[in-house]
């Protein structure tokens, strides 16, 4: 069962969420190899991977079930834990593996920083710069709290956010308990509600659905899931509408 997948232009790299391992595909051959995760079905290293971003060396992946976020070198397939110590929570430390995060999720490199999408209803941040991934949190609760609120930083809520991306300048999140996309001002954390309408009940056919006060135009999502951008849309899997968006 794939989940997580990233490219750097010459291999894909695929997490196998029920086999717990890490796999390249060679684009050129489409030669297949595992290059982390030891035996099929052994979740020691990765339990339930579900993201991975890439740099020019490293992928980084979270491990959902093990509350961690694992950077793995591509040059030596060393794998390391970077963030998390294997306790769900919500503890921000200037060193990683001291941190606590429940349930890691999206996660996207932009500059010298992970952003990191959480079950714990926030979005983390991990410093790349200071050799010991210092992580602090973004937006959203400190205490699991969910919500939909726009705001700056803590001050704003989310609700189960999920695929994460980036322009450079902001993030995306596909906030998907909420049924919309929220962007945050990577500089200054300020979190809007892009599109979708919190509140909007599951619906069978795209855009119906009762507006809230919190809506946003009259887009209307059942559960995005997925998010990327190529620098002028974002697109976006809707999970249960079994659609992909895209946003202007």
């Amino acid at each position: 069962l794939p989940t997580g997948i990233t490219t750097d232009g010459v291999n894909v790299y695929v997490a196998t969420q029920s086999k717990c391992q890490i796999v390249k595909i060679k684009i050129s051959t489409g030669s297949i190899s595992v290059i982390s995760g030891g035996a099929a079905y052994s979740c020691t290293t990765y339990n339930l991977p579900l993201a991975m971003t890439v740099d020019s060396s490293n992928l980084y992946i979270t491990s959902f079930s093990n509350n961690k976020v694992i950077k793995l070198d591509l040059n030596t397939n060393l794998a390391t834990t970077i963030v998390g110590n294997g306790s769900s929570g919500f503890a921000d430390n200037v060193i990683g593996t001291s941190a606590t995060i429940m349930g890691p999720r999206g996660i996207i490199k932009v500059g010298n920083s992970l952003f990191i999408s959480t079950g714990g209803h926030n979005i983390r941040r991990v410093d790349l710069t200071t050799g010991t991934y210092s992580t602090s949190t973004l937006a959203g609760s400190t205490t699991g709290v969910n919500g939909a609120v726009d705001g700056v930083g803590t001050a704003s809520l989310f609700f189960s956010p999920f695929a994460i991306s980036s322009d450079g300048t902001n993030l995306y999140v596909a906030d998907s308990g909420n049924k919309t996309i929220r962007k945050i001002v990577i500089s200054s954390g300020l979190v809007t509600t892009l599109t979708g309408c919190d509140s909007a009940p599951a619906a069978t056919i795209i855009g119906t659905g009762n507006p809230s006060l919190a809506c946003t135009g009259t887009a209307r999502y059942r559960e995005p899931s997925g998010l990327t951008s190529d620098g002028y849309y974002l697109y976006v899997s809707d999970d249960l509408d079994h659609v992909i968006r895209r946003v202007e």
